[in-house]
């Protein structure tokens, strides 16, 4: 009887760890979607700074030309 209860107890801290691991995997997959959704973030952000200071200097060396004619 004692051996059955220890199987059965050996069995369901198999399956509880089982159970834990999976629950840590798909946490870890979560951890990883947000920070590959941090960082698109972050580059479309940067994206849009560099488009906006590569127009700004445009727009400068515009006006400084047209100023040197005046």
């Amino acid at each position: 009887m004692q051996k059955t209860q220890l199987f059965a107890s050996l069995f369901q801290q198999q399956q509880s760890d089982k159970g834990s691991y999976i629950r840590y995997k798909q946490e870890l997959e979560c951890q990883k979607t947000e920070r590959v959704a941090k960082l698109d973030m972050y580059l479309s952000q940067q994206s849009c700074l560099d488009t906006e200071f590569v127009i700004s200097s445009e727009f400068a060396e515009i006006y400084d030309n047209s100023t040197k004619r005046l």
